[in-house]
């Protein structure tokens, strides 16, 4: 698929759309790499870029990940170049760094936007009972012994066990689209890569806030390394 056409931009926007939902039930954490001289994450500043097309698509990017950052101030790029192509100009950007006094950098980025189809091979699957209560039940567990035998200790409980009952379901396919965000953190001054990591949404959709997902599945991962407090 070709994620610089129309249907990405598409997908994004609804992606982070507000939600009802703000948990991380669909997007995880696929690899997460850090500089090995760093110990921890001791920024007094950050700049956040949402690399994105369009600024209707950079900014609740931005704002995402800058809700996350709270021990220190935090900035997104778009309230220093307004301008949406200003955030891809290293001249500017380096510009608003230096005045800014900024020590630390996030980016994100999507990578990819792909579809992925399973196969289901259906069969039969049992559909006579709906809980756990109406199916089991002493008549259940004892029917194999008592069965023939009237008025012997299973009777009266759920006629010795129902049968099971099936329903054939035909095979079939279903399609997951998944987005894949890239994260990226910088130290400002000497510019080198401290800390990376690349998350997957599965289906992203109106219904669920991905980029807010994002920042805090990221924020997580940085506590768990105790990189940040």
């Amino acid at each position: 698929m070709n994620i610089a056409r129309f249907r990405p931009l598409v997908a994004v926007v609804a992606a982070v759309a507000l939600a009802a939902f703000t948990g991380c039930e669909t997007t995880t954490l696929q690899n997460a790499w850090k500089a090995p001289e760093v110990g921890s994450i001791k920024f007094t500043k950050v700049l956040v870029i949402g690399v994105c097309p369009v600024d209707s698509l950079r900014q609740p990017v931005e704002d995402a990940m800058k809700a996350q950052i709270t021990a220190v101030p935090a900035v997104a790029s778009y309230e220093l170049l307004p301008d949406v192509k200003d955030q891809v100009d290293p001249k500017k950007v380096a510009e608003v760094i230096k005045v800014g006094g900024f020590d630390g950098i996030v980016t994100l980025r999507m990578v990819a936007l792909q579809d992925e189809q399973t196969f289901h091979e259906g069969g039969y699957v049992p559909t006579g009972y709906s809980t756990f209560s109406s199916y089991y039940s002493p008549g259940y567990a004892l029917s194999p012994y008592y069965r023939g035998y009237p008025g012997a200790y299973g009777a009266g409980y759920g006629g010795y066990g129902m049968p099971m009952e099936y329903e054939y379901v035909p095979p079939s396919i279903t399609t997951d689209q998944l987005m894949s965000i890239e994260t990226n953190i910088y130290d400002a001054k000497s510019g080198k890569l401290i800390w990376t990591g690349l998350t997957r949404t599965k289906n992203p959709d109106e219904r669920h806030n991905t980029i807010v997902e994002v920042a805090a599945v990221v924020k997580a991962k940085l506590r768990e390394q105790k990189l940040i407090q």
